[in-house]
């Protein structure tokens, strides 16, 4: 299985709130699918709601 930790992803605050942290986090997860990889992994414990919303759970997404 190959593995992508998704580090440092932040949404200055005049942009949240408008959709651009998906779109983000789409964009991150769609090149990790060309690039083969099918395990994403995020390092930060930042907006837990967020990220949940977007499918991660403890902290992990396997792509399909």
């Amino acid at each position: 299985m190959t593995q992508n930790l998704v580090k440092n992803l932040v949404i200055d605050r005049k942009y949240r709130k408008n959709g651009y942290g998906r779109e983000l986090v789409n964009l991150v997860e769609n090149f990790s699918r060309i690039m083969g990889i099918n395990k994403i992994i995020i390092s930060a414990n930042t907006n837990r709601k967020f990220w949940e919303h977007m499918g991660y759970f403890n902290d992990e997404k396997i792509l399909k």
